[in-house]
């Protein structure tokens, strides 16, 4: 099932029983939104219930969480109530595993989760991913795709700075934007169609980049601004090439490419060439049956 952002995250409605933030980061002398080691808190909640007459025994939930380090941003901390285990992906996913001893017929629990960041002013370098691991075809990412082929070749530039922004500037100029698409299209059905949101947007970006022979990944986050309390409405994906030793965002959708300052992009997800990221499908989200989970 294709990574969807529909129904990931919502609003906490309160951060009862989580201590607070006890961590102060050192603000930029440069006055900002958000000051290069500012540290910004959100919060989320997730409600589990047994649907069933028996008591369920040894249940399962998992959820994501920011990735360890992104391109413009740090995570610091997570907290919970009730507590979690912490599972790093190879990619830099995480998920939050929530072990639940035993659920009473009919009850419900709400996990709430609180996760500390650091966002910084200006985009961090990374180090090159190994070679080709964001080069290929993958589900949505039909880079093999004669059109999309086509297109690339057509926009390809000497200079790989040049093609990013001619790739940028062609899916910016000529997909329509219509709001949330229920089912992803894909980057063929995104350039087919010449429509979608902001997923269409990335994985179309991705794949004309990709195709080029540059590097560049699918990324589904969060954009942020003060203690944020996170509304699965509001999650969406961008597109990142690696250039000259840094993750560069590219977001088509929006019309942003490789902003130098200030971005507050927090992801929660790369999708991953290892497929860690499928095995949460389309709601970000799992439980073991026959527990039901839904954001709140």
């Amino acid at each position: 099932m294709p990574i969807r952002r529909r129904a990931f995250l919502a609003l906490l409605a309160g951060a009862g029983g989580l201590q607070s933030a006890s961590r102060a980061l050192a603000n930029s002398a440069e006055a900002s939104s958000a000051p290069a080691g500012q540290l910004r808190t959100l919060r989320y909640s997730l409600k589990v219930n047994n649907p069933t007459s028996k008591t369920v025994k040894a249940a399962e939930v998992r959820v994501f969480a920011p990735v360890r380090q992104g391109t413009w941003h740090r995570r610091v901390e997570v907290r919970s109530a009730p507590s979690h285990a912490l599972v790093e992906g190879a990619a830099g996913n995480a998920t939050l595993r929530f072990d639940l001893d035993a659920l009473a017929p009919y009850a419900t629990l709400v996990l709430q989760i609180e996760a500390d960041v650091e966002l910084f002013a200006r985009p961090q370098r990374s180090p090159a991913p190994p070679l080709g691991m964001y080069r290929g075809a993958e589900q949505m990412l039909e880079v093999e795709d004669r059109n999309i082929g086509d297109l690339a070749d057509s926009l390809r530039r000497p200079n790989p700075r040049d093609t990013v922004r001619n790739m940028f500037d062609w899916t910016r100029q000529n997909i329509r934007y219509v709001g949330y698409v229920v089912e992803a299209q894909g980057a063929r059905g995104a350039l087919e169609s010449r429509k979608g949101d902001c997923t269409e947007y990335a994985y179309l970006s991705v794949a004309l980049v990709r195709a080029a022979g540059l590097q560049a990944r699918v990324v589904g986050g969060f954009v942020v601004s003060g203690q944020q309390r996170l509304r699965a409405t509001a999650y969406h994906d961008w597109a990142e090439v690696y250039l000259e030793g840094q993750w560069v965002l590219l977001d088509a959708q929006v019309g942003l490419l490789d902003p130098k300052e200030n971005a507050n992009y927090v992801a929660f997800e790369y999708l991953s060439p290892q497929g860690e990221a499928v095995k949460l499908a389309a709601r970000r989200f799992s439980a073991s049956t026959p527990i039901l989970a839904e954001f709140l």
